[in-house]
């Protein structure tokens, strides 16, 4: 078996899938097996910043912390504005006055207001594969 083989199957399971798998790439990276030229160069062009990337797609180093804050500024932020815009909604009022009605409740500008909703059905929309 070629050298080469572990190595292009391990670039295949990032690329190949809707959720890339890093496993193999990590498994080879901490063995002794020699790194291909090529994929030496396409690991290179997905950690650096300023490269091309590679098919789109760039790796980067992710603060676990940063993401819990996140899902925290969206629970208690995000959810609570878009509930109340909705409900409004729901009410017959306008989708401009409930923006500024729910703008001033929250001490937002209604146009914070549109765009807490728009994460909110793009998030939901991701959730559903679309």
């Amino acid at each position: 078996m070629s050298d080469e083989l572990p190595w292009e199957n391990a670039s295949l399971a990032i690329f190949a899938q809707s959720e890339a798998d890093l496993k193999p790439l990590a498994t080879l990276l901490r063995g002794d097996l020699p790194i291909p030229p090529g994929i030496r160069h396409i690991i290179a062009d997905l950690v650096d910043p300023d490269g091309p990337g590679v098919q789109r797609f760039r790796l980067e180093l992710t603060n676990d912390e940063t993401k819990r804050n996140n899902n925290l500024k969206y629970i208690n932020q995000i959810i609570p504005v878009v509930v109340k815009y909705k409900s409004l909604l729901a009410e017959g009022i306008s989708s401009q006055d409930a923006a500024i009605t729910v703008a001033g409740n929250f001490s937002i500008s209604d146009r914070t207001v549109y765009r807490y909703v728009k994460e909110h059905e793009d998030m939901l929309k991701s959730l559903k594969g679309g």
